[in-house]
C-alpha cells in the first residue's frame, strides 16, 4: 500500500456564457442527470433520494454541482469533485474520471438540445463583471488533504515556501494577456490564508469542515492548476501529501521564510526560462530547485525510511528527483512528457507552427490552441498524449470503471451502497453522513469500509430507524 494521506479534488471547469449573466453550468448539470451508466450498473450517474430527485452525489462517490464564480447567487461554474481517495494514485484515476464526467455532461446536452458546450480544465478564463464586461478570472483545482489538526495546522508556515515554488514541477501552463506563464493560477492569488475562497483567492483556504473526526483538518490548497497530463497530477498530489506527512511527523525543519510569497510566486510563473531566484529572510536568495531539494526532498527521504512505501511511492519520488535534476541543469524541455507546463511550452509556445495550422495573429492562435488543449470535450490532448508519449498511469478502461465505481473499501463505497439500499427513505447525503427519515447517520471514518462493515451499519439503520419509525 502507498503512503496513505486521504485527499480529493474540487475541479472547476470553465464553460461558456449562455446569457449576459449566466453560463451553461446548470444546463450541463441538468443534462448529466439524464445519463444512465452502461450495464451491468444501468443506473443514473447521480444518486437519488426518497423524493425521486437527484442528489449532488455521483455513483463513484464524488459530486457534481454548480458553484459561484463571479456574481453572488449565480451558478456560473460547473464543478466536479472526486470521491475521497486514500493516496495520489487513486486521486489521479478519479481526476481523469472527473474529466470524462464533464465530457458526458457535454455529450448529453448536445443530444438533448443540439448545442455543443465545451468544458475547459483551465485555471484562467474570462468572466462577467457586475457591469457586464469581461475580465480575466480564475478557475482551477482545490486540493483537499486530511491532516492531523494538532501537528500540521500549527506548522503551516513550513508549507508556504513549498506552495510558493512547487509550480515549477506541477504548473499546467497557459496564457495571460498573451504571455505564456508556468501557472496562471498564481497571478490571481491575493492572500496566504483566507476562510473565504471566492474573490479572496488564498494559497490555503481555512474553512474548518473536516468531514471526519475533529482530530483531523481538511486542508484546502487553492493555488493549483488543473492538469490534463496524468503524471503531472500524480507527482503534484504525491509530493504535496509527502510534504504534509513530513510536517506532521516533525521531519521538516528550519525552512527559510520566503519574503513576499505571493509576489515570488508571480515572478516564478512569468519566468518559464528557469530563472527562479527566491528572496528569503536575512537578505539572501535561493534557487527554487535548491529550496525544494534542501528542505523538502530531504524530509521526504527520511519519511520513506520510516514508512511503508510501495512502487508508486517510489515512482513519485523518482519522478520528482528527475524533474528537479533536469531543471537545475537547464534541461527543462526534457520534461515535456511529465510536466504539463513544459508540454505546453514545447508544443504551443515554441512549437506552434509545427503542430497547428492557423491563419491570423500568432498569439491569438496560441491562446486558442491552449484552450483546445484544456477542453476535455476536444480530442487534442489525447492526440498529443499518443503522439508525444506523454506519461500515463491509467488506461481508458480503468478510467471508465472509475466513472461508475467508488474507491474500494472507502467511505465513498459505503455512501453509495447505503444510498441505494435506503433510496426510498433517504433524505440527504453529505460527505460524512446520510439522513434517513429525519435521522442523521454519521460516517466519520474514511477507510476500512469492507462489505461486512457496511452491512452492519445497514442493519443498525433498519433496526434503529426504519423499524421504530
Amino acid at each position: 500500500m502507498p503512503i496513505t494521506v486521504w485527499q480529493g479534488e474540487e475541479i472547476e471547469f470553465g464553460v461558456p456564457y449562455k446569457t449576459s449573466e449566466t453560463t451553461y453550468a446548470v444546463d450541463l448539470l441538468d443534462a448529466l442527470q439524464s445519463y444512465v451508466l452502461d450495464p451491468p450498473i444501468s443506473k443514473p450517474i447521480f444518486l437519488q433520494n426518497s423524493r425521486g430527485g437527484f442528489t449532488q452525489f455521483l455513483r463513484n462517490g464524488g459530486r457534481a454541482y454548480g458553484d459561484i464564480g463571479t456574481a453572488p447567487g449565480t451558478y456560473d461554474i460547473f464543478e466536479v469533485s472526486t470521491p475521497e481517495c486514500r493516496n495520489a494514485l487513486e486521486l489521479t484515476l478519479y481526476d481523469k474520471a472527473a474529466e470524462q464526467i464533464a465530457k458526458i455532461a457535454s455529450d448529453q446536452l448536445y443530444k438533448l438540445s443540439g448545442v455543443r458546450i465545451h468544458c475547459y480544465k483551465t485555471s484562467i478564463t474570462k468572466a462577467k463583471t457586475d457591469d457586464g464586461s469581461l475580465r480575466y478570472s480564475t478557475r482551477g483545482i482545490h486540493e483537499v488533504y486530511l491532516v492531523d489538526r494538532k501537528n500540521v495546522m500549527s506548522r503551516l508556515d513550513l508549507l508556504i515556501p513549498y506552495l510558493t515554488v512547487r509550480q515549477i514541477f506541477c504548473g499546467a501552463g497557459g496564457y495571460y494577456r498573451g504571455r505564456f506563464v508556468i501557472s496562471p493560477r498564481q497571478l490571481f492569488i491575493k492572500n496566504i490564508f483566507a476562510e473565504k475562497i471566492f474573490d479572496e483567492w488564498p494559497m490555503i483556504g481555512l474553512r474548518d469542515e473536516p468531514h471526519a473526526d475533529r482530530r483531523f483538518y481538511r486542508l484546502h490548497v487553492v493555488n493549483c492548476d488543473g492538469a490534463r497530463l496524468q503524471m503531472t497530477t500524480f507527482v503534484r498530489q504525491s509530493i504535496t501529501a509527502y510534504v504534509l506527512k513530513s510536517i506532521e511527523e516533525g521531519l521538516v525543519n528550519n525552512v527559510p521564510k520566503v519574503l513576499n510569497p505571493i509576489q515570488v510566486a508571480k515572478l516564478i510563473t512569468t519566468s518559464p526560462d528557469g530563472d527562479w531566484e527566491v528572496d528569503i529572510e536575512g537578505g539572501k536568495t535561493i534557487k527554487a530547485t535548491e529550496l525544494l531539494n534542501s528542505y523538502y526532498l530531504t524530509a521526504i527521504e527520511k519519511l520513506f525510511e520510516r514508512a511503508e512505501v510501495d512502487q508508486y511511492d517510489k515512482l513519485a519520488l523518482t519522478e520528482f528527483k528527475r524533474i528537479l535534476d533536469k531543471e537545475e541543469n537547464g534541461l527543462i524541455e526534457d520534461l515535456a512528457d511529465t510536466v504539463e507546463w513544459v508540454t505546453k511550452l514545447v508544443v504551443v509556445e515554441k512549437g506552434f507552427e509545427n503542430y497547428f495550422e492557423y491563419q491570423g495573429d500568432i498569439v491569438e492562435g496560441k491562446v486558442a490552441a491552449d484552450y483546445q488543449y484544456t477542453a476535455v470535450t476536444e480530442s487534442l490532448f489525447e492526440e498529443l498524449e499518443e503522439e508525444l508519449g506523454l506519461k500515463k498511469l491509467f488506461s481508458e478502461d480503468q478510467v471508465k470503471w472509475a466513472i461508475a465505481n467508488p474507491p474500494p473499501n472507502s467511505r465513498a463505497k459505503a455512501r453509495v451502497r447505503l444510498a441505494d439500499m435506503f433510496k426510498n427513505d433517504l433524505d440527504e447525503i453529505s460527505w460524512s453522513s446520510i439522513a434517513i427519515r429525519g435521522r442523521t447517520v454519521l460516517m466519520l471514518e474514511l477507510d476500512s469500509w469492507e462489505d461486512h462493515k457496511i452491512d452492519k451499519l445497514a442493519e443498525d439503520v433498519k433496526k434503529n430507524i426504519l423499524e421504530v419509525g
